[in-house]
């Protein structure tokens, strides 16, 4: 009885959705996400993201929402009866090079998620990049090789949480598994990895049942290096 995209517009609006990305996230995270949402690309800068700021404040969320849904570039990109898909570096080319970047910043490929496993949490991803008009690097998926998105140094590299030697197993491999400060949303306040990033030497006979309580209290592996 309706198209995909007054589907679309339903969804947007609903409390689901402005619960999940509106009322919980700072106002110029949930302009880029509806940006990432609605038209499948990153804001072109900072005065098209100030023009919705600004529109939330004189008219409300759900005109927001609307002057994504009826502009002209959804209707020439999508119209009636396309589900609005990720664009930017497959599909068409940016705008400008700072466009390019901050699409890679938003979208960290297929499986990336809008609600979790990005150590900005709630916080604009594109920070003060978008205040002052600038590119962000590309960077490449994380490990301690490549420093990565989610790969953060540890402020103490020499604080050991388990022991080396005794522990080691038959083997003797001992394993340095670095532990960003990722937080997901059941995670308890008393997370050990809420605020700092850790350094865990972890035995090769330990390494499955420290990789259960990382994940358990809310932690994210950004690296297992085997130590020589």
């Amino acid at each position: 009885e309706i198209s995909v995209r007054e589907l679309v517009r339903r969804i947007a609006k609903s409390d689901l959705y402005s619960t999940r990305f509106f009322d919980s996230c700072a106002r110029y995270r949930y302009i880029e996400l509806a940006f990432r949402h609605l038209l499948g690309r990153a804001p072109a800068d900072f005065e098209e993201m100030r023009g919705h700021a600004e529109r939330l404040d004189t008219s409300g969320y759900e005109a927001d929402i609307d002057s994504f849904l009826d502009s002209d570039e959804y209707q020439n990109t999508f119209g009636e009866w396309t589900v609005p898909y990720q664009r930017g570096w497959k599909t068409e080319s940016c705008a400008t090079l700072q466009e390019f970047t901050w699409s890679f910043q938003l979208l960290r490929g297929n499986s990336s998620s809008s609600l979790k496993g990005n150590l900005a949490g709630i916080r604009s991803r594109l920070g003060g990049a978008a205040y002052q008009n600038r590119p962000i690097p590309v960077v490449a998926p994380s490990s301690q090789d490549s420093q990565g998105w989610s790969f953060r140094p540890a402020a103490n590299l020499t604080d050991p949480v388990t022991r080396i030697g005794v522990l080691a197993g038959e083997a003797g491999k001992v394993y340095r598994v670095e532990v960003t400060a990722y937080r997901a949303n059941n995670v308890r306040p008393t997370s050990r990895y809420r605020k700092a990033n850790r350094v865990l030497f972890v035995p090769f006979n330990k390494l499955s049942e420290q990789y259960q309580l990382i994940h358990r209290e809310g932690g994210k592996i950004a690296s297992i290096t085997p130590l020589s």
